[in-house]
């Protein structure tokens, strides 16, 4: 270990004392990335920020950083996420999945809304039969909901689409837009 202070101090009884501090000063956590049917592992601070681990991954797949997208519970990663600010713990797995489009434009740290002003849907498909939970901010477009829906079940973007009550729902709208409350349930049709 890199040592940056050492000193001695006296104690009450005379005796000597070795004060050590390592030079991050953070406990370290490996990262545990799952993609397809590959793992990859990379140790990080607690404090430190995704950035370093999505460019890591877009270099061993070949693609451009701004087509990694990490998920963790339904919640996308962003680079400036860290494993602290997420309360990411040994046993979490992140799923990476790898975007046709870039990242950049559709990025929600882009979005300017208040997590604070946040509600909770629910997504249901005749395909399963259990509801999904999701919470967004109220501001945010519904297609945040459904690129995650189709990132967890591996299926087209293009062929799902949103409805409430039997209508049909743009993925630009948001829940403020649609008059849309805490714990209502969206239907999710998935197109042949």
């Amino acid at each position: 270990e890199h040592l940056i202070t050492e000193e001695r101090v006296r104690g009450p009884d005379d005796q000597d004392v070795v004060c050590v501090e390592d030079d991050y000063g953070e406990d370290t956590l490996t990262v545990r990335i799952k993609y397809g049917a590959d793992t990859f592992r990379y140790p990080m601070k607690k404090g430190e920020l995704f950035k370093r681990v999505i460019q890591e991954v877009a270099n061993k797949l070949d693609v451009n950083s701004n087509k990694i997208l990490f998920l963790l519970n339904d919640r996308t990663i962003h680079s400036h996420d860290s494993p602290k600010s997420l309360g990411l713990q040994v046993a979490d797995i992140l799923y990476c999945h790898v975007s046709r489009e870039d990242r950049s434009i559709l990025d929600d740290s882009s979005c300017t809304f208040e997590w604070t002003d946040s509600i909770q849907l629910f997504v249901q498909s005749k395909m399963s039969k259990h509801k999904e939970e999701y919470t967004i901010s109220k501001n945010q477009p519904l297609d945040a909901i459904l690129r995650k829906y189709s990132i967890k079940t591996n299926t087209d973007i293009l062929k799902l689409k949103f409805q409430f009550d039997g209508e049909d729902l743009a993925v630009d709208d948001t829940p403020n837009d649609l008059d849309l409350e805490d714990g209502y349930c969206l239907d999710i049709i998935h197109l042949t």
